[in-house]
């Protein structure tokens, strides 16, 4: 880790993390007693740092995107000659590396990285990134991108007109796109910086595209909120709700918002939420139920269950 007073990433410099290899895993820790600043011509960078193309979670290829397919982490890549990896980690805690798309000949793109900062105040006029990488051209069958990586924040202010990102790589030639990554961010009071619109863990487009990933945003003495958001970019998958092992999806807070944006547990469970909020163009569903397998939607709601004229239960 690094253990700072404050932190300055000024006129154009950047702090990463190095790249993962295949016998060691990087991450970027930040301690801070004071501030971090990320000015409007600077970035905090670990795009590309995760999972190389072809492995995922335990950095293994066990389980990981094969054929030409998109990697996975918290939204799905898209497949392609092949499947995407599983999604895996906790939304409300995101401490893993994204997953490498998949490539014949090694031109999938590698996962985004993680990044995990602990200050007393952030501002951020420019990017804190996490993006998958995109799949390399070389001029043959093409590859997946990479899947966006992880982003976790516990700050007491934030501030900025940046942008906090871990969206997923886009695919090259036949290959397919990669899902969303995760993004946490824990706050004490907010000054000017746009959680709704500037946090971002999109799916990449391209071939078809992936699903978005999560966003969790946590203010002091308030619910949490699980946000599933296209802003406005190409959508083509569903999300999963949850993880395989889960007995129960909880959440807080649900918003499913944005055209296409698709939602379901990942499998046959029940959703146990505060509230729920469907909007935008949105659609919460299950899975369809197969010779093997049957599928259902149960939500247990305490508070609020809100489906707007433009989105649906389906």
């Amino acid at each position: 880790p690094i253990q700072a007073s404050s932190i300055a990433v000024v006129n154009g410099a950047v702090l990463t993390h190095q790249p993962t290899t295949l016998a060691q895993e990087y991450s970027l820790r930040l301690t801070i007693t004071n501030s971090l600043l990320v000015d409007s011509n600077s970035l905090v960078d670990v795009s590309g740092c995760g999972y190389i193309d072809g492995y995922t979670l335990g950095n293994t290829t066990n389980g990981a995107a094969t054929g030409r397919s998109g990697g996975s982490y918290g939204g799905l890549g898209f497949s392609a000659y092949g499947q995407s990896n599983p999604v895996y980690g906790n939304y409300q805690n995101p401490n893993e590396l994204g997953s490498g798309g998949a490539g014949s000949f090694g031109n999938g793109g590698d996962g985004g990285g993680l990044v995990r900062i602990t200050a007393a105040s952030v501002r951020v006029d420019g990017q804190i990134l996490a993006n998958g990488a995109n799949a390399v051209d070389h001029g043959d069958w093409g590859g997946g991108g990479g899947s966006g990586g992880g982003v976790w924040l516990s700050v007491g202010s934030l501030s900025g007109g940046g942008l906090i990102a871990a969206n997923g790589g886009g695919p090259a030639r036949s290959g397919a796109a990669g899902g969303g990554g995760r993004v946490a961010v824990y706050y004490g009071t907010v000054s000017g910086f746009d959680l709704t619109n500037h946090v971002t863990a999109h799916g990449a487009d391209g071939n078809g595209t992936g699903s978005v990933g999560t966003v969790y945003l946590k203010g002091n003495g308030v619910l949490g909120e699980l946000l599933l958001a296209s802003h406005g970019a190409p959508v083509g998958l569903w999300t999963p709700l949850g993880v395989a092992g889960d007995m129960a999806f909880q959440v807080e807070k649900l918003v499913i918002s944005g055209t296409n944006v698709v939602a379901a547990p990942a499998h046959e469970m029940p959703i146990q939420a505060g509230s729920i909020a469907v909007v935008n163009g949105a659609v919460l569903t299950h899975q369809p139920t197969t010779p093997t397998r049957e599928y259902s939607l149960r939500l247990t709601i305490t508070n609020t269950l809100l489906v707007d004229s433009s989105s649906a239960i389906d």
